[in-house]
């Protein structure tokens, strides 16, 4: 089955793309290379699924802060990272367009990880493999 083409995760108004994927002028690029899209986002912005799927899991970490992954078709999951909140669980089928997690990455706040300013952090992953998400979403 072939790859599915995805949505822009957040309102089309929040398109303002402040790292590229292996973007080289990422602030921590000397720590690990950037394997997704940030984008500029207030905090609490809604995080839409860009194609149907499942949510495989949501966890805390040190860097992503709140993090999850929604697996789709084709080999094809995403990966949402510095969320406030999780408005989805894991094993729950999420259609196109619905809500999963507000933004965060505010400095300091809650579910930030390792992030210098209130953005999502939106990784799609092929196989397991981090790819450039530029390649599979519509941007508005």
């Amino acid at each position: 089955e072939g790859s599915p083409v995805l949505s822009w995760p957040l309102d089309p108004s929040n398109n303002r793309i402040t790292a590229l994927f292996n973007d080289p002028d990422y602030p921590f690029r000397n720590l690990f290379e950037h394997s997704g899209l940030d984008i500029a986002a207030p905090v609490g912005s809604e995080v839409r699924s860009p194609a149907p799927g499942y949510v495989a899991w949501t966890r805390v970490g040190r860097l992503y802060g709140n993090y999850m992954m929604v697996i789709h078709q084709g080999g094809v999951a995403t990966l949402y990272a510095h969320l406030s909140s999780f408005e989805a669980a894991a094993d729950q089928f999420i259609p196109r367009g619905g809500v999963i997690a507000r933004t965060g990455g505010c400095r300091g706040c809650p579910g930030a990880g390792l992030s210098t300013g209130p953005h999502l952090h939106f990784e799609v992953r092929k196989n397991g493999i981090p790819t450039n998400p530029l390649q599979y979403v519509i941007k508005p």
